[in-house]
Protein backbone atom coordinates (compact mmCIF):
# COMPACT_ATOMS: atom_id res chain seq x y z
CA UNK A 1 0.00 0.00 0.00
CA UNK A 2 1.23 3.18 -0.89
CA UNK A 3 1.49 6.37 1.16
CA UNK A 4 -1.29 8.39 -0.30
CA UNK A 5 -3.52 5.09 0.73
CA UNK A 6 -2.34 4.73 3.83
CA UNK A 7 -3.14 8.34 4.67
CA UNK A 8 -6.38 7.91 2.95
CA UNK A 9 -7.72 5.34 4.55
CA UNK A 10 -6.75 6.60 8.14
CA UNK A 11 -7.79 10.39 7.21
CA UNK A 12 -11.20 8.10 6.67
CA UNK A 13 -11.32 6.00 9.62
CA UNK A 14 -10.57 9.11 11.58
CA UNK A 15 -13.70 11.01 10.56
CA UNK A 16 -15.83 8.00 10.43
CA UNK A 17 -15.03 6.95 14.38
CA UNK A 18 -15.57 11.21 15.59
CA UNK A 19 -19.13 11.16 13.24
CA UNK A 20 -20.28 7.81 15.15
CA UNK A 21 -19.42 9.61 18.64
CA UNK A 22 -21.05 12.76 17.35
CA UNK A 23 -24.07 11.11 16.75
CA UNK A 24 -23.94 9.79 20.09
CA UNK A 25 -23.28 12.85 21.62
CA UNK A 26 -26.66 13.88 19.82
CA UNK A 27 -28.44 11.59 20.58
CA UNK A 28 -27.80 11.77 24.38
CA UNK A 29 -28.42 15.46 24.41
CA UNK A 30 -31.70 15.15 21.97
CA UNK A 31 -32.98 12.69 24.98
CA UNK A 32 -32.15 15.28 27.94
CA UNK A 33 -33.70 17.65 26.33
CA UNK A 34 -37.21 15.71 25.67
CA UNK A 35 -36.68 14.49 29.06
CA UNK A 36 -36.59 18.09 30.28
CA UNK A 37 -39.56 19.04 28.11
CA UNK A 38 -41.53 15.97 29.80
CA UNK A 39 -40.56 17.13 33.04
CA UNK A 40 -41.81 20.99 32.52
CA UNK A 41 -45.36 20.17 30.86
CA UNK A 42 -45.98 17.88 33.96
CA UNK A 43 -45.25 20.74 36.51
CA UNK A 44 -47.43 23.01 34.33
CA UNK A 45 -50.06 20.76 34.46
CA UNK A 46 -49.74 20.90 38.24
CA UNK A 47 -49.88 24.15 38.51
CA UNK A 48 -53.07 24.43 36.39
CA UNK A 49 -54.94 21.98 38.30
CA UNK A 50 -53.67 24.30 41.62
CA UNK A 51 -54.91 27.60 40.03
CA UNK A 52 -58.41 25.21 39.48
CA UNK A 53 -58.52 24.64 42.96
CA UNK A 54 -58.03 28.28 43.74
CA UNK A 55 -60.97 29.80 42.01
CA UNK A 56 -63.21 31.45 44.22
CA UNK A 57 -66.27 30.57 42.89
CA UNK A 58 -68.39 33.03 45.36
CA UNK A 59 -66.36 36.32 44.36
CA UNK A 60 -66.96 35.46 40.42
CA UNK A 61 -71.23 35.33 41.74
CA UNK A 62 -70.81 38.74 43.70
CA UNK A 63 -69.23 40.59 40.84
CA UNK A 64 -71.86 39.34 38.24
CA UNK A 65 -74.76 40.25 40.87
CA UNK A 66 -72.77 43.67 41.48
CA UNK A 67 -72.55 43.83 37.21
CA UNK A 68 -76.79 43.13 37.14
CA UNK A 69 -77.57 44.98 40.31
CA UNK A 70 -75.79 48.44 38.57
CA UNK A 71 -77.77 48.14 35.20
CA UNK A 72 -80.70 50.98 35.02
CA UNK A 73 -83.71 49.06 35.17
CA UNK A 74 -85.70 48.26 31.70
CA UNK A 75 -88.16 50.69 30.09
CA UNK A 76 -91.64 49.91 31.28
CA UNK A 77 -93.62 47.90 28.45
CA UNK A 78 -96.20 49.99 26.66
CA UNK A 79 -98.97 48.25 25.12
CA UNK A 80 -99.97 49.43 21.77
CA UNK A 81 -103.07 49.75 20.41
CA UNK A 82 -106.77 50.66 22.66
CA UNK A 83 -106.69 49.44 25.96
CA UNK A 84 -109.44 47.65 28.24
CA UNK A 85 -110.81 50.72 29.40
CA UNK A 86 -111.81 51.98 25.37
CA UNK A 87 -112.79 48.46 24.87
CA UNK A 88 -115.54 48.32 27.54
CA UNK A 89 -116.82 51.74 26.68
CA UNK A 90 -117.31 50.17 23.53
CA UNK A 91 -119.26 47.35 24.34
CA UNK A 92 -121.25 49.24 26.94
CA UNK A 93 -122.12 51.92 23.73
CA UNK A 94 -123.11 48.94 21.79
CA UNK A 95 -125.52 47.72 24.83
CA UNK A 96 -127.57 51.07 24.55
CA UNK A 97 -129.13 50.06 20.97
CA UNK A 98 -132.81 49.26 21.71
CA UNK A 99 -133.19 47.23 18.45
CA UNK A 100 -131.44 45.16 16.19
CA UNK A 101 -130.55 48.08 13.47
CA UNK A 102 -129.24 50.21 16.48
CA UNK A 103 -127.31 47.28 17.64
CA UNK A 104 -125.44 46.72 14.15
CA UNK A 105 -124.87 50.55 13.80
CA UNK A 106 -123.36 51.35 16.86
CA UNK A 107 -120.97 47.69 16.38
CA UNK A 108 -119.94 49.47 13.18
CA UNK A 109 -119.14 53.01 14.56
CA UNK A 110 -117.49 51.51 17.05
CA UNK A 111 -115.60 48.49 15.22
CA UNK A 112 -114.44 51.81 12.99
CA UNK A 113 -112.45 53.22 16.08
CA UNK A 114 -109.87 50.63 15.62
CA UNK A 115 -109.82 49.91 12.26
CA UNK A 116 -109.70 51.75 9.22
CA UNK A 117 -112.58 50.95 7.46
CA UNK A 118 -115.34 48.67 8.86
CA UNK A 119 -118.19 47.08 6.62
CA UNK A 120 -121.52 45.07 8.08
CA UNK A 121 -123.23 42.88 5.23
CA UNK A 122 -126.25 41.11 5.84
CA UNK A 123 -126.99 37.64 4.62
CA UNK A 124 -130.48 38.09 2.55
CA UNK A 125 -131.48 34.87 1.04
CA UNK A 126 -128.87 33.81 -1.46
CA UNK A 127 -126.51 37.01 -1.51
CA UNK A 128 -124.87 38.42 1.21
CA UNK A 129 -125.80 42.50 0.52
CA UNK A 130 -123.79 45.46 2.39
CA UNK A 131 -125.77 47.72 4.57
CA UNK A 132 -123.68 50.10 7.00
CA UNK A 133 -119.72 50.77 6.16
CA UNK A 134 -117.63 52.95 7.57
CA UNK A 135 -114.12 54.30 6.40
CA UNK A 136 -115.78 54.49 2.57
CA UNK A 137 -116.99 56.89 0.49
CA UNK A 138 -119.56 56.95 -0.37
CA UNK A 139 -120.81 56.04 2.42
CA UNK A 140 -124.13 55.01 0.73
CA UNK A 141 -121.90 53.12 -1.95
CA UNK A 142 -121.44 49.74 -0.09
CA UNK A 143 -125.43 49.36 -0.67
CA UNK A 144 -124.79 48.35 -4.24
CA UNK A 145 -122.55 45.57 -2.85
CA UNK A 146 -124.48 42.28 -3.72
CA UNK A 147 -122.36 39.13 -3.22
CA UNK A 148 -123.51 35.50 -3.96
CA UNK A 149 -122.82 33.63 -0.71
CA UNK A 150 -122.50 30.44 -3.27
CA UNK A 151 -119.96 31.80 -5.36
CA UNK A 152 -116.05 30.91 -3.90
CA UNK A 153 -115.55 33.84 -1.44
CA UNK A 154 -114.85 34.54 2.31
CA UNK A 155 -118.70 34.71 2.61
CA UNK A 156 -119.13 31.43 2.13
CA UNK A 157 -116.48 30.37 4.40
CA UNK A 158 -118.13 31.95 6.91
CA UNK A 159 -122.21 30.61 6.21
CA UNK A 160 -120.76 27.74 5.90
CA UNK A 161 -118.47 27.60 9.43
CA UNK A 162 -121.20 29.77 11.01
CA UNK A 163 -117.76 31.63 13.25
CA UNK A 164 -115.55 34.47 13.02
CA UNK A 165 -112.71 34.10 10.12
CA UNK A 166 -109.23 36.12 10.32
CA UNK A 167 -107.52 36.56 6.89
CA UNK A 168 -105.94 38.50 4.85
CA UNK A 169 -107.11 39.60 1.44
CA UNK A 170 -104.85 39.69 -1.76
CA UNK A 171 -105.63 41.53 -4.77
CA UNK A 172 -105.54 38.99 -8.08
CA UNK A 173 -103.77 40.26 -11.16
CA UNK A 174 -105.59 40.63 -14.51
CA UNK A 175 -104.75 37.88 -16.66
CA UNK A 176 -102.59 39.33 -19.01
CA UNK A 177 -105.12 39.01 -23.10
CA UNK A 178 -103.65 36.97 -25.42
CA UNK A 179 -102.51 38.38 -28.53
CA UNK A 180 -104.65 37.81 -31.71
CA UNK A 181 -103.99 35.65 -34.30
CA UNK A 182 -103.30 38.58 -36.85
CA UNK A 183 -100.77 40.48 -34.36
CA UNK A 184 -99.07 37.52 -33.08
CA UNK A 185 -97.86 36.71 -37.04
CA UNK A 186 -97.20 41.15 -37.25
CA UNK A 187 -95.24 40.54 -34.08
CA UNK A 188 -93.29 37.54 -35.08
CA UNK A 189 -92.27 39.32 -38.34
CA UNK A 190 -91.32 42.34 -37.03
CA UNK A 191 -87.88 41.62 -37.74
CA UNK A 192 -88.73 41.01 -41.21
CA UNK A 193 -90.08 44.53 -41.54
CA UNK A 194 -86.89 45.84 -41.09
CA UNK A 195 -85.22 43.28 -42.79
CA UNK A 196 -87.52 44.07 -46.13
CA UNK A 197 -86.70 48.11 -45.93
CA UNK A 198 -83.05 47.69 -45.27
CA UNK A 199 -80.96 44.60 -46.07
CA UNK A 200 -83.20 42.70 -48.58
CA UNK A 201 -81.43 42.85 -51.69
CA UNK A 202 -83.07 43.61 -55.28
CA UNK A 203 -83.80 39.74 -56.60
CA UNK A 204 -86.54 37.90 -57.67
CA UNK A 205 -85.86 35.81 -54.60
CA UNK A 206 -85.89 38.87 -51.91
CA UNK A 207 -89.22 39.98 -54.18
CA UNK A 208 -90.99 37.34 -52.94
CA UNK A 209 -89.79 37.11 -49.41
CA UNK A 210 -90.95 40.47 -49.36
CA UNK A 211 -94.57 39.72 -50.86
CA UNK A 212 -94.75 36.82 -48.59
CA UNK A 213 -93.55 38.83 -45.54
CA UNK A 214 -96.60 42.01 -46.88
CA UNK A 215 -98.93 39.11 -46.50
CA UNK A 216 -98.19 38.44 -43.29
CA UNK A 217 -98.43 41.39 -41.92
CA UNK A 218 -101.64 42.39 -43.70
CA UNK A 219 -103.59 39.20 -42.58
Amino acid sequence: MSLEEDLKARTLALISQQMAEWVVEIQRSIGQHQEALVRSLDELSEAVARYDEKIDESAIARAMEEVVESQPPPAPVVAEGPGVDRLKASVEAIEKGTSLSEVLTYLVNEVAGYVDRAVMFIVKGPSAIGWYARGLEPADGVKQINIPIASDSVFRAVQNARKSLRTSFIPLRRPARPWPASAARRRACSPCRSCCARSWPRSSTATRRRRKCRKAWAA
